[in-house]
């Protein structure tokens, strides 16, 4: 399998191209080396207050606990949802069963 080379083309020549980058690098108006720059470091945090490295300590080894009781509150969050679906549509359910069981007697 070979490839095929498609036609060269060229956009405006390349004298226009070569003109154009002299007339830019003798303006001086743009970048060519990247000069260092002083950057000082930031000042490291101070450190947390003894009162919030005793709460962090104390909920720390209660993780187990708040594990727990989150997936309680997401499993109660979602009976609460499934529990008002049913209330909306147990009705709308009802009344379907009893127009088919109405229009079945008859």
């Amino acid at each position: 399998m070979t490839a095929k080379a498609g036609p060269e083309v060229t956009i405006g020549g390349g004298e226009d191209f070569a003109e154009a980058y002299d007339r830019l690098s003798d303006s001086g108006r743009y970048q060519t080396e990247m000069e260092p720059v002083a950057i000082e470091p930031p000042e490291p945090p101070s450190p947390p207050p003894a009162w919030l490295e005793w709460l962090g300590d104390l909920l720390g080894s209660a993780g187990g606990v708040f594990e727990l009781l989150m997936w309680g509150a997401i499993g109660a969050v979602v009976l609460l949802i499934l529990y008002i679906l049913y209330r909306r549509f147990s009705d709308a359910f009802a009344e379907r069963r009893a127009r088919a069981a109405g229009a079945a007697g008859e």
